[in-house]
């Protein structure tokens, strides 16, 4: 028996907002396992961290459209890496980094999250900013804070951007990580955490 079949549409409204590619359109499933980040939470990120994606090394997990990892590559960060299981969605986002001429500078992984953590973390990489937007509804976000691998990736002056449904449970799980930023827009909260500091 064949699956169901998932329809792609354009979402026009989804654009990025600031920097070099400002007003690019990017293609956005329409699916239950693709919620694109509006333009208004986009913004509020970008203005509380800054210059921090200048030259950054980006990690977008569960990156769906993408609109994170490049709209930090529009601002100025060096290199994005964006981590998406789906095959088709995964697709689109290398399209998206074709149509911007930024093949050099992106990174796809089509696989699952933890196995994408555990492979750029054997490989010693480090990200300054990392984005993690899970599918509401599914309850990750605890179990991938808490992995000393995902924490390993962030660099010492990094942050973690989280975005879930403000009503989800188990949202004050961060383990080896705080809270510096916390703020609800509608039914989106945002998180940015750092790392702890060690003990000297």
């Amino acid at each position: 028996m064949m699956g169901r079949k998932t329809v792609y549409r354009w979402v026009g409204d989804m654009r990025i907002i600031a920097g070099r590619f400002k007003g690019h359109r990017l293609p956005s499933p329409r699916t239950d396992c693709v919620r694109p980040t509006t333009e208004r939470v986009r913004e509020a990120v970008f203005s509380s961290i800054g210059t921090l994606t200048q030259d950054a090394h980006v990690l977008e997990l569960f990156a769906g459209t993408g609109a994170f990892g490049f709209e930090a590559l529009s601002r100025g960060a060096r290199f994005t890496v964006f981590v998406e299981k789906d095959r088709i969605t995964a697709g689109v986002l290398a399209r998206t980094a074709r149509s911007l001429n930024v093949e050099n500078e992106t990174l796809i992984l089509n696989r699952p999250a933890s196995q994408a953590v555990r492979w750029l973390a054997t490989r010693g990489d480090e990200f300054h900013v990392i984005f993690l937007d899970p599918p509401y509804g599914e309850d990750r976000i605890p179990a991938v804070l808490c992995d000393p691998l995902f924490v390993s990736l962030l660099a010492p002056d990094g942050v973690v951007i989280v975005e879930r449904d403000a009503e989800a449970r188990n949202s004050s799980i961060h383990c080896r990580l705080q809270k510096r930023f916390e703020r609800r827009y509608g039914g989106t909260l945002i998180e940015i955490l750092h790392r702890v500091p060690e003990d000297p």
